[in-house]
Parts: C-alpha cells; sequence; structure tokens
C-alpha cells in the first residue's frame, strides 16, 4: 500500500475501511452525514463563495447522502472527491500529497480556478489524530 498518508500510517495497524481509505489505490465510500452545519450564520455568504470553487459550502441539514471518491494522481498523491446530495448537489474536491522537505501532508483545496489554500498536518499530529481515533473509536 503506497498514497500520501503511508509516512505517517504505513505501519499502523488500521481495520481495513480505514486502510483503504487512507494507504489504498482507490476507494469510493458512500453513507450519510447526520448533521451538516456551520456557525455563526453571517459566515453563509462566504461559504456560498467559496462554494463557486468547491472548497465549502452554505447548506446544511440532516441526514445528508454523501459519497468519497478517491483514485490515485501522479507522485503518489490522491484525489479526494467528495459529493453532498442537499437539493443542489454539492461538492468539496481536494488534492492529498506528501511533502517529503516539510515531512508533511498537504491538502490543496478547491478548483483550478481559484487560487487553493493548504491545510498542512505534520507528521506528529497525524499520529495524534489516529490515537485520539484509535480511543475514541476503540480500533
Amino acid at each position: 500500500m503506497s498514497g500520501p498518508f503511508s509516512p505517517v500510517l504505513g505501519g499502523a495497524a488500521l481495520p481495513a475501511p480505514l486502510r483503504a481509505q487512507f494507504l489504498g489505490e482507490r476507494a469510493v465510500l458512500s453513507g450519510e452525514l447526520d448533521r451538516v452545519w456551520h456557525r455563526p450564520r453571517w459566515i453563509a455568504p462566504l461559504l456560498a463563495l467559496l462554494a463557486r470553487w468547491n472548497v465549502l459550502f452554505p447548506e446544511t441539514g440532516c441526514r445528508i447522502p454523501a459519497e468519497l471518491r478517491i483514485t490515485p494522481l501522479p507522485g503518489d498523491a490522491r484525489a479526494w472527491n467528495r459529493r453532498f446530495r442537499f437539493a443542489r448537489e454539492r461538492r468539496f474536491d481536494a488534492v492529498m500529497a506528501w511533502d517529503a522537505a516539510r515531512q508533511s501532508l498537504i491538502e490543496l483545496t478547491g478548483s483550478k480556478l481559484a487560487p487553493s489554500y493548504y491545510m498542512i498536518a505534520t507528521a506528529a499530529l497525524s499520529l495524534a489524530a489516529l490515537l485520539v481515533l484509535r480511543w475514541r473509536y476503540r480500533l
């Protein structure tokens, strides 16, 4: 198994669904989000603007059907294409890649038409998140 998460999670004993999501070549995960919300209300116009570039969106709701498609990209990166089925389908697309120089996982969000913003998590932070998941969900 390879991919952008392998430097951090490659040796971890993950359940099969998490292993497929974080270390596999391809995955399609579908389900339902119990609740989608945001605060404060005044942020909705900003979220509506960001929705134009498939970054975030202003809709809220309960029991929202959702899908995540993970596909390989050159250089061991992965495309994460998320779909949320509100009255109007919304997307949240990203590219996940490992930056060896920074020893960090990088998530590039948005479409090609807009500047992406970068969410960088260090390997230590990723490992801490895994430990929290393991504790919370008894993985």
